[in-house]
């Protein structure tokens, strides 16, 4: 479901066109993120996917890794299961598998993995890297 409301920022303050339309036009465009950060999370992850209307399964992998108990240890065996359900899930139902990449490296060996959408960087660390950058070439006119 969701919610209705029409001619106001998100709809650019049109109220040329009909509701029924607009509604249809949104529901098309609507992309509908399911968030596995947790073992029963992942435990459930068929179930999950096969929602009707879901998407797309995320997995929240800092959240993930750090409630099996095993904070930041993505190659540990717990972990890997749960990822691995989690794909098996994705592919079973035709759904899209996702998560955060932090380097371009990273974001190769998912997609050789099986994901298929990926966020890329972090805002904080692509400024600071941006920041760094700048401020050394700075420092090298000193």
């Amino acid at each position: 479901r969701r919610g209705a409301g029409f001619g106001i920022a998100h709809d650019d303050y049109r109220t040329d066109e009909d509701v029924a339309d607009k509604m249809a036009q949104a529901n098309e465009r609507t992309l509908v993120i399911a968030q596995i950060e947790s073992g029963e999370g992942a435990k459930n992850a068929r179930q999950i996917a096969a929602v009707e209307g879901i998407d797309v399964l995320w997995i929240g992998h800092f959240d993930l890794a750090n409630f099996l108990g095993i904070p930041t240890q993505f190659d540990h065996p717990d972990y890997r299961r749960a990822e691995d359900a989690v794909r098996d899930a994705c592919e079973a139902e035709g759904k899209a598998l996702g998560r955060l990449a932090t380097t371009a490296e990273e974001a190769q060996r998912l997609l050789d993995y099986g994901y298929r959408i990926l966020a890329v960087g972090l805002d904080v660390d692509l400024y600071r890297r941006g920041l760094e950058r700048e401020l050394s070439g700075a420092r090298a006119h000193l």
